[in-house]
């Protein structure tokens, strides 16, 4: 049983119901991401909230340099700066000729890279 807080007004639950929660708002968190206007992915395994992703109007405006784990299996690397430059240089570095435009979208930051 996942204990909650109890003395908060919460109550327990089953081991099987967490484990299906989370895989499902595992697998809703990039639709999440894609349909709202502005996101923040926190991560609150510690002792503290850690801010990993900010997105905006489809543009990523913040990601954490030390990605954890989960969300680098939760988050698809569309949806990550940090992700797409590394599909970028395996891109040139293999020759596939595609532009950065191509493979990183219309960010600003990546809008004039080429890599032909």
């Amino acid at each position: 049983m996942f204990a909650g807080p109890n003395g908060a007004g919460g109550h327990d639950v089953p081991r099987e119901h967490t484990d299906r929660r989370y895989a499902r708002t595992m697998t809703n968190l990039p639709v999440a991401i894609n349909i709202a206007d502005r996101s923040f992915v926190f991560d609150n395994g510690g002792k503290r909230h850690r801010l990993l992703l900010v997105r905006e109007n489809g543009r990523t405006r913040f990601e954490t340099p030390d990605m954890p784990a989960w969300a680098t299996r939760a988050i698809p690397a569309d949806l990550t700066v940090e992700r797409q430059r590394g599909e970028l240089l395996a891109a040139t570095r293999s020759g596939a000729g595609k532009s950065g435009s191509d493979l990183l979208g219309t960010g600003d930051a990546f809008r004039t890279y080429q890599t032909n």
